[in-house]
C-alpha cells in the first residue's frame, strides 16, 4: 500500500516554491511592480512597521482582547453554568437567544457597539467576549448530554445536588468541546476582532492595516500580513498543546 502523504513536506515544499518564484518574480523580472513588493522591501518595510506604525503596542491591544476575552467568558459560564436549569422553559427560550446571532454577521453589532461607544477599548473587550461567547453557546446548544447519561444517572443515584451534576459531571465532559469549538474558529476570531479594530480606527492590528491603506503602503501591509499570520499560528498549536494536555479526556 502507498504511504499517505505527509501534509507538513507538502506544506514545506509549496512554501519554498512560493517563495523561489516570488524572488524570480520580483526581485528580477518584475522588479519595482505595484502589484505585490520583493522580499528585500518587505524586508525594509518591517523597521517602518515597528517605529512608525507602533506595531508592538497595537499587537498588545489585540493580542490583550481576543485572549483575556477568552479566559474571562469562559470563568463567567463556568461559574453560570451549575444554576442553570435545563428543564426551565424560561431557560429553554433563553438559550435560544444565541442561535439569533448565527445567522447576524456579528460586526453589525460591532458596528453598533463603535457608534455607542467610539474608540473604547472595554469595548473591542467586550465585543471579543461577546463572539465567544456565542461559539460557547453554541457548543453548549449543541451537545449530547445521552452520550453521558449514564454517568449522569450514577452520579445522581448518590443523591448528589443537580448543580453539583452540572458542574462536575456535565460541564467537565463539555470543557473540551468547548475549548476544540474555541481552537476551531481560532483565526475567525482574530479576523472579527481585526474587522473590529479597522472600523473603530483606534489601536490594535486593524488599526494598522488602516492607517496602511490610507498611505498606500503595499510592503507593510504584506508584511503585516506575514507576521499575523506566523504569531495566528502559533497561538494556534499552544491552544491545541493546552487542550492536548489538560483536556484530553474527551
Amino acid at each position: 500500500m502507498l504511504d499517505k502523504p505527509d501534509k507538513r513536506k507538502i506544506n514545506f515544499y509549496l512554501i519554498i516554491i512560493f517563495l523561489f518564484f516570488w524572488i524570480i518574480l520580483t526581485e528580477l523580472l518584475f522588479n519595482g511592480n505595484s502589484i505585490f513588493p520583493s522580499p528585500s522591501l518587505i524586508i525594509l518595510s518591517l523597521q517602518d512597521l515597528f517605529s512608525s506604525y507602533d506595531f508592538l503596542l497595537n499587537l498588545i491591544s489585540s493580542v490583550s482582547a481576543i485572549y483575556i476575552s477568552i479566559f474571562i467568558t469562559i470563568l463567567i459560564i463556568k461559574i453560570k453554568y451549575p444554576f442553570i436549569n435545563n428543564n426551565s422553559r424560561i431557560i429553554n427560550y433563553l438559550m435560544q437567544i444565541p442561535k439569533f446571532f448565527f445567522i447576524v454577521p456579528e460586526i453589525l453589532i460591532g458596528t453598533l457597539l463603535i457608534y455607542w461607544f467610539r474608540d473604547s477599548y472595554f469595548i473591542k473587550l467586550f465585543y471579543a467576549v461577546f463572539i465567544i461567547s456565542i461559539f460557547i453557546y453554541q457548543t453548549i446548544l449543541k451537545y449530547d448530554l445521552s452520550k453521558i447519561a449514564d454517568k449522569i444517572d450514577a452520579v445522581k443515584s448518590l443523591s448528589v445536588t443537580e448543580e453539583m451534576v452540572r458542574k462536575k459531571i456535565t460541564w467537565k465532559f463539555m470543557e473540551p468541546e468547548i475549548f476544540k469549538n474555541l481552537i476551531d474558529n481560532h483565526v475567525y476570531l482574530w479576523s472579527t476582532v481585526i474587522a473590529f479594530e479597522f472600523i473603530q480606527n483606534s489601536d490594535g492590528i486593524g488599526f494598522i492595516l488602516r492607517s496602511s491603506l490610507e498611505f498606500n503602503d503595499l510592503a507593510v501591509i504584506i508584511s503585516l500580513i506575514i507576521l499575523i499570520a506566523i504569531i495566528v499560528y502559533a497561538a494556534e498549536k499552544l491552544l491545541k498543546f493546552i487542550n492536548d494536555k489538560y483536556f484530553f479526556w474527551n
